[in-house]
């Protein structure tokens, strides 16, 4: 009912070096793996690296929740400064109003630009492969999920 935490274990090792009769093959990616594997489960139990990666999480929180709200205010303060430009004709009201839609797309086309820059500075080209977790990789992974997390809000704003 209640359900149980899940937990992570530590497996047996590769093959039996005790008993060499009982060794089996195993295969490169596998050991690889497993790896990883000791690696993530070491630092997972670590209160050092656990720290770390919250302390960047809510550091990455703190940087990239804010773009939702910098678009909005960009978009507002561009068009007060059109409308400023447009006080003294008749038109000011109209062009502002007609200027918005465009100014917010221009807005949030520069903040997608910004946040491609941004994987690429953080990442580079995404290549395939393995790699541990609490990893510098993962970190900038994580970064990288929280910004992109701003485009929901985004996409909110506009529908």
């Amino acid at each position: 009912e209640g359900g149980a935490c899940v937990q992570l274990f530590t497996r047996p090792p590769l093959g039996n070096p005790s008993d060499p009769s009982r060794t089996v093959a195993v295969a490169p990616a596998a050991v690889k793996q497993r790896k990883l594997e000791d690696e993530a489960l070491t630092r997972h139990n670590s209160f050092f690296w656990f720290l770390l990666f919250n302390v960047w999480c809510v550091a990455s929180a703190v940087v990239f929740a804010p773009l939702p709200d910098a678009v909005y205010w960009a978009t507002i303060i561009i068009d007060f400064m059109v409308y400023d430009m447009f006080r003294e004709s008749e038109l000011g009201e109209v062009v502002s109003v007609l200027l918005i839609a465009p100014i917010f797309a221009g807005v949030t086309l520069c903040m997608l630009a910004i946040l491609t820059a941004l994987k690429w500075m953080l990442m580079g080209r995404w290549t395939p492969g393995d790699r541990p977790y609490y990893s510098w990789f993962h970190f900038k992974w994580a970064s990288l999920m929280v910004a992109f997390s701003t485009l929901d809000e985004l996409l909110n704003m506009i529908a």
